[in-house]
């Protein structure tokens, strides 16, 4: 789905599009907001944002350090039960994929993102 910049994300329109509850939209909007990939003005909604190419590159690069610096730290000090653990939520992410199953698929992708964080032994993430 591809909205143009301007565009308000009304939590319930778009739970409609894709068949879900508003839990997850809002859980995703406030993660695409700390992205700076959208603007949430209080008390009158939540917009896609436009970005400059410099925007766009600075948030890639951030992005890249702070999917990279977890993993490196899963594999220097995980245990083989949270990896196999790791794994075993990556193949459940992966089956919601294919089933189309949206609201399982962003559980599991937050569960997977939280079991990487929380075996890499870094308490700030």
């Amino acid at each position: 789905m591809e909205l143009p910049p301007g565009t308000q994300l009304k939590d319930t329109e778009r739970a409609k599009d894709f068949g879900i509850s508003n839990t997850p939209v809002r859980g995703t909007l406030r993660r695409l907001n700390a992205d700076s990939l959208v603007e949430t003005k209080t008390f009158i909604g939540t917009y896609v944002k436009e970005l400059c190419t410099d925007e766009v590159k600075d948030l890639y690069e951030v992005r890249e350090t702070l999917e990279i610096m977890p993993v490196r730290k899963v594999v220097e000090k995980a245990s083989e039960q949270e990896l196999n653990e790791i794994l075993d939520i990556a193949n459940k992410h992966l089956s919601f994929v294919n089933v189309g199953s949206v609201e399982k698929y962003l559980e599991y992708d937050q569960r997977f993102h939280e079991k990487i964080a929380a075996a890499s032994g870094n308490v700030i993430l």
